[in-house]
C-alpha cells in the first residue's frame, strides 16, 4: 500500500492511478489538492494500510462551497455493517440528503483519499467511514466475479436444457443389448437347449416417500412401444415361435388372429395385441414368460395373460400393441383318482337319482384352460363329481377359481379357492414352483393370483359326488317384493340350509310400461333355465320385474321331493303376497347342461362390452331401511338404461366358515353380493353404452353406500388406482404386496388393477 505521508506529484499521481485500477467507475477527489480540500469532513484519515475516506463533495464543478447543498450522490460503504449504514445515513441527512436518496448500493461513486491528518473537522462527532483499499478492491473484484459465475452458470444451464431437450428425441429408450438370462440356477427348463436370452433392463426405480413410513415405492416407466424396436420385438418372439411346440400368431396372420386373440368384451378387439403366444404345454410356458418379462424391461411391450378370455376389466386379459399368453389350449385334466374307483361305483355314479353319501371328496389335477363346460361334462356328466363352477360355460377354471370362485355350491363347500389343494406357478424367470399349504405363494394365490404373481399350469381341485339332476325354483317379482323377499331371507340365513341358495338377476320391463319406458330395450337375460311361460305377477306399476331363483343344490330327487319341500315350506313364505307364493315355478335341470345353454344364446356368447359394479352387504346393513333405499337407486337406474341388470347372490354357509385372512379374499363375512350388470350386445351404439356406464357410476354410489368391498371376479373397472386394493383386498393387501415384491420384483406382470407395490394396508 501507499504510505500517506508521500505525497509527491509523483506518489500523488499513482496513488491515484492505483485507485482508479482498484475502483473503475469511481469519481475520485484528492484531499491533498485545494480544488477538494473539504471542510468540516465526512470523516476518518487515510493510514498506512491505504485507508481511504468517503465523502461528498459540495460542488459539481469541484470547487468547494460550504452554503451550496451537496446534491444527491449514491452512496456505497463497501462492506455489509448496517451500522456503518445508519451512520453514514445520519450523516445523509445532516447535509440535506432525503429518504429516498440514501443507501443506493448499485455502486460506489465518490471517494475521497489523501486526508490531511491535520485538518479538524466540525463534524467529529460523526463516526470514521474510514476502509481499506484492499477491502475495497477485495469486495469489487469478488462481486464482479459472483457476477460472470452466475452469468457463466446461466450459460451451462441453458446448454444442457437444449441438450437434453434434443437428446430425448434422438436418443433411444434403452441400449439394444441382451443381459444375463434371469433364470433360476435351480430351473428344470433345460436353458442349454435354446439360444433365447430373455432381455432385462432397470426399468423401474425405487424411492423412499415421506408419505408411507419406511416403505418403498416403486416407480415403473411404461412409455409405449417405440415403432423403431417393432422390427426387434417380432424377431424375438419369431426365435421363441422356434423354441415352443405352441405356435405364435401375429396380426398378419388374419384369419388365426382373430380365433386366437378372441376374448368375451369384443371391445377389446379395437386395439388387438400386437401377437399371441398359444402355449401348448407348461414348458411353453416355462420357455415364454421369462421371454415377455424380457420384452416388457427391455422395450416397454406388455403382456397379459389368457385363459377362458372372461373379465370385467378389457384389459386383464388382453393389451393393445402388447403380447398375449394365451393357455386356452392347456386343457388337460387328470380324473385317475376316481377312474381307480369307477369299478366299484359305476353302477352308483350313472344312476342320477340315487344318494352319494358313501363316497368321499376326491382331488383332480386341471390345467387352467380348461373351460365350465368341458370341466362339468368330465366330472359331473360322466363321472358324477361336481364342484364350486361359474355359470357361464365359456369361462375358464383358472382365472375362475384363482379369483375366488363364487357358484351355486359355495354354500356347501364354500369358495373355489377353499377347494385348492395344491398348484404349480411359472415365475417370471421361468422357474417351475410347487406350491401347497403353508406357503406365501400358495397363500397369495388364492384370491389375488390372476396375473400377479406367475402363471399358474396346474390345479390340484377338491371335487364332491353329485348327482346331475338339481331343483329350481322361479318367480317374477317387483323391486319392492324382492327387497322385502331378501331382506327377510338374511335374518335367517344362519338357518338356512347349505344346499339352498338364491339369486336375483335380469329386469324385465311390464308389457304396459314398454311404449313409454324401455320400447327399444333388450331385456337382459332374466334366467338361464327360466320355464318359456314364467308368469308374471302384479304388483307395483312403477317398476319392472326381476327374476328370483331359487336353487336346491343338494341330490334333487324327484321322488322324495326333500328340495322342492324345503322351499315350498321355508323360504316361499317369505315372500310378502300370496300371489307371489303362488306363482312360484318349480322345475328340474341338468347341472352340467346349465352351462351351455347361456354360450348358445349369441347374444350373450360375446358382447361388446361388459362392466359391473358391486359390493358385499353384510349382515348390520341388512335392514328394511337399507334395502328401500336400494331398491329406490335401481328403480331410478333401470328407468333410464337399456342394457343394466341386477344380480344379488347369496353368501354365507361355508364361505363364513373360513377366517379372512385364511387366504387372500378377505370377505368371508358377507351376506349378499349385490351388483349390477350393464351388459351391451354386439352391435350397440358404443356412445349410447358409454352413455349407460356414465349414468350408472353415477347412481351406483347411493347403493354402494350400504355395501363393503369388492368381489375381484366381478371386477370394478370403475374404481381408482387407490380404492380397488383395499376393495378387493382389504386388510390383507400389505401382506400381497409383499408377496408381490418377492416373487415379481420388477412389476411386469401388471394390469390396470394388479397387486401395486405400495402400501396401501388399512391397518
Amino acid at each position: 500500500m501507499l504510505n500517506q505521508t508521500s505525497f509527491s506529484p509523483y506518489a500523488t499521481t499513482e496513488r491515484k492511478r492505483l485507485l482508479q485500477e482498484c475502483l473503475p467507475g469511481v469519481t475520485l477527489y484528492d484531499n491533498a489538492q485545494p480544488r477538494h480540500r473539504r471542510q468540516g469532513s465526512l470523516g476518518g484519515n487515510a493510514g498506512d494500510d491505504g485507508s481511504c475516506s468517503l465523502g461528498y463533495p459540495f460542488s459539481t464543478t469541484g470547487e468547494f462551497n460550504p452554503r451550496s447543498k451537496p446534491p444527491s450522490l449514491s452512496y456505497h460503504p463497501m462492506d455489509n455493517s448496517h451500522l456503518q449504514l445508519r451512520d453514514n445515513y445520519k450523516s445523509d441527512k445532516r447535509y440535506g440528503h432525503s429518504n429516498d436518496d440514501a443507501f443506493d448500493d448499485s455502486s460506489l461513486h465518490i471517494l475521497w483519499f489523501g486526508h490531511d491528518n491535520s485538518d479538524n473537522d466540525d463534524d467529529d462527532e460523526n463516526p470514521s467511514n474510514d476502509y481499506s483499499l484492499r477491502q475495497a478492491a477485495t469486495l469489487l473484484a469478488a462481486r464482479r466475479h459472483a457476477e460472470r459465475m452466475w452469468i457463466w452458470y446461466f450459460k451451462v444451464g441453458l446448454s444442457l436444457v437444449v441438450f437434453l431437450m434434443i437428446w430425448s428425441q434422438i436418443k433411444p429408450y434403452h441400449p439394444l443389448r441382451r443381459i444375463h438370462p434371469q433364470r433360476s440356477q435351480e430351473a428344470k427348463v433345460n436353458p442349454s437347449e435354446t439360444t433365447i436370452s430373455p432381455l432385462a433392463c432397470d426399468d423401474h426405480v425405487v424411492i423412499s416417500t415421506s408419505l408411507i413410513p419406511d416403505e418403498n415405492v416403486l416407480i415403473q416407466i411404461n412409455p409405449p412401444i417405440d415403432d423403431r424396436y417393432r422390427e426387434k420385438v417380432l424377431e424375438t418372439l419369431k426365435n421363441l415361435d422356434e423354441e415352443i411346440q405352441g405356435d405364435i400368431v401375429l396380426r398378419s396372420n388374419k384369419t388365426k388372429f382373430i380365433g386366437a386373440s378372441q376374448v368375451w368384451q369384443q371391445k377389446a378387439h379395437l386395439s388387438p395385441p400386437l401377437a399371441v403366444v398359444e402355449a401348448a404345454n407348461p414348458q411353453d410356458v416355462e420357455l415364454a414368460l421369462p421371454i415377455l418379462s424380457g420384452l416388457k424391461r427391455d422395450y416397454h411391450v406388455p403382456f397379459r395373460i389368457r385363459s377362458g378370455g372372461h373379465s370385467y376389466l378389457s384389459d386383464f386379459n388382453s393389451v393393445s400393441d402388447g403380447v398375449m399368453l394365451s393357455l386356452a389350449k392347456l386343457k388337460a385334466m387328470d380324473f385317475s383318482n376316481i377312474d381307480s374307483m369307477m369299478g366299484l361305483t359305476n353302477n352308483m355314479i350313472r344312476n342320477e337319482t340315487q344318494p352319494r353319501g358313501q363316497i368321499s371328496a376326491q382331488t383332480i389335477t386341471m390345467q387352467p384352460g380348461v373351460t365350465v363346460e368341458e370341466f362339468m361334462k368330465e366330472s359331473l356328466y360322466e363321472r358324477g363329481f361336481s364342484s364350486i363352477v361359474a355359470s357361464a360355460g365359456g369361462v375358464g377354471m383358472g382365472g375362475f377359481i384363482l379369483g375366488g370362485g363364487y357358484g351355486l355350491q359355495s354354500r356347501m363347500y364354500g369358495l373355489a379357492i377353499d377347494n385348492i389343494v395344491e398348484m404349480q406357478v411359472v415365475l417370471t424367470n421361468g422357474q417351475t414352483k410347487d406350491v401347497t399349504k403353508g406357503d406365501d405363494l400358495f397363500w397369495a394365490l388364492r384370491g389375488a393370483g390372476g396375473g400377479n404373481f406367475g402363471v399358474v399350469t396346474s390345479l390340484g381341485y377338491r371335487v364332491y359326488p353329485s348327482n346331475d339332476i338339481k331343483l329350481e325354483a322361479s318367480v317374477k317379482v317387483t323391486l319392492s317384493d324382492m327387497t322385502l323377499f331378501l331382506q327377510r331371507l338374511g335374518a335367517m340365513e344362519p338357518e338356512l340350509h347349505p344346499e339352498f341358495n338364491v339369486r336375483v338377476h335380469g329386469y324385465e320391463v311390464r308389457k304396459c310400461e314398454i311404449s313409454t319406458q324401455r320400447s327399444h330395450a333388450v331385456a337382459a337375460p332374466s334366467s338361464l333355465f327360466e320355464p318359456k311361460d314364467s308368469p308374471i305377477v302384479d304388483g307395483d306399476a312403477g317398476c319392472g320385474l326381476v327374476t328370483v331363483s331359487m336353487y336346491w343344490m343338494g341330490d334333487a330327487n324327484p321322488e322324495e321331493r326333500l328340495g322342492m319341500t324345503y322351499i315350498k315350506e321355508t323360504v316361499v313364505p317369505l315372500f310378502p303376497s300370496n300371489a307371489t307364493r303362488e306363482q312360484v315355478t318349480y322345475y328340474y335341470f341338468s347341472w352340467s347342461g346349465m352351462s351351455r345353454q347361456r354360450e348358445q344364446d349369441d347374444r350373450w356368447k360375446s358382447v361388446y362390452s361388459a362392466q359391473c359394479w358391486n359390493g358385499f352387504l353384510l349382515p348390520r346393513n341388512n335392514t328394511f331401511d337399507v334395502w328401500t333405499d336400494i331398491q329406490e337407486s335401481m328403480k331410478a337406474l333401470f328407468l333410464y338404461t337399456t342394457n343394466a341388470s341386477p344380480r344379488i347372490e347369496l353368501w354365507g354357509g361355508a364361505i363364513s366358515k373360513v377366517s379372512s385372512n385364511a387366504s387372500a379374499f378377505p370377505h368371508r363375512n358377507a351376506l349378499y353380493n349385490v351388483a349390477i350388470d350393464l351388459l351391451v350386445p354386439e352391435g350397440s351404439d358404443p356412445k349410447s353404452a358409454d352413455d349407460e356406464a356414465i349414468l350408472v357410476h353415477a347412481i351406483w354410489p347411493s347403493i354402494a353406500r350400504h355395501l363393503d368391498g369388492v368381489y375381484i371376479n366381478n371386477a370394478m373397472a370403475s374404481l381408482s388406482e387407490f380404492e380397488y386394493p383395499l376393495a378387493y383386498w382389504g386388510s390383507n393387501s400389505n401382506r400381497l404386496r409383499q408377496t408381490k415384491q418377492q416373487y415379481d420384483p420388477f412389476h411386469v406382470l401388471t394390469f390396470s388393477q394388479s397387486i401395486p407395490l405400495v402400501n396401501l394396508s388399512s391397518e
